[in-house]
C-alpha cells in the first residue's frame, strides 16, 4: 500500500477532532500524538511545503505513515495511524488505513474506555507507552517535539492562530 505520510500537524488535527484534545487535558493530548508518532513513524519521509518538497526524517519533524502494518510474533497485524490490532475485527482493515477512522475508533473503543474507569490510563493498551527500551524510558517519549508541535497547532487554530508550528502565514 503507498504510505500517506502526515505530519505532526496533520496527526495533532485528526487525533484533536477524534476526541483526544478536545476532550481532555492538554498533556494527555501530547502524550497521545508522541504514542502516534512512536507506532506509525515513517523512517524518512518528505512533506509539501509553500516551495515544494522538504525532506524531513533526519533532523527535522518526524512524519507518521497511517498506511502502516506491524505484523506481530502471534500472527495478529497492528495497522494503520493508530496501530490498531487486528484483534479488533470492528475495525475494517480499510478503515484502519483511513486515519480519521482509525483515530475516531481507537479514541471511542479503545482509550476512552480506558480512561472511564481509571483516570490516566487510556493509552496503556499501546505498547510504545508501556514499554521500556534497556529500562531507560518508554518508547513514546522520544517524540517531545512532535508532540508539541502537533498540540499547539491544533489548539491554536481553535483561537485562530493557525500555523504556529508549520511555518506559513504567522508562523516561524
Amino acid at each position: 500500500m503507498t504510505p500517506l505520510l502526515m505530519s505532526p500537524q496533520d496527526v495533532g488535527e485528526v487525533l484533536w477532532n477524534a476526541g483526544f484534545g478536545k476532550n481532555h487535558p492538554i498533556d494527555t493530548f501530547i502524550d497521545t500524538i508522541r504514542v502516534t508518532f512512536a507506532e506509525s513513524q515513517a523512517p524518512d519521509c518528505y512533506i509539501a511545503t509553500y516551495t515544494g518538497y522538504k525532506r524531513v526524517g533526519s533532523g527535522g519533524f518526524k512524519c507518521c505513515d497511517a498506511h502502516t502494518t506491524f505484523t506481530n510474533v502471534n500472527g495478529t497485524v497492528d495497522r494503520g495511524l493508530m496501530q490498531v490490532n487486528s484483534s479488533w475485527t470492528s475495525l475494517s482493515d480499510l478503515d484502519a488505513m483511513d486515519p480519521v477512522k482509525c483515530a475516531n475508533y481507537a479514541y471511542t473503543n479503545i482509550f476512552l474506555p480506558r480512561e472511564t474507569k481509571a483516570k490516566g490510563t487510556g493509552l496503556t493498551a499501546w505498547s510504545s507507552y508501556t514499554k521500556q527500551i534497556d529500562q531507560v524510558e518508554a518508547r513514546y517519549l522520544q517524540y517531545f517535539i512532535e508532540g508539541m508541535v502537533g498540540a499547539v497547532d491544533s489548539w491554536a487554530k481553535r483561537k485562530g492562530r493557525p500555523y504556529v508550528g508549520g511555518g506559513g502565514p504567522g508562523g516561524a
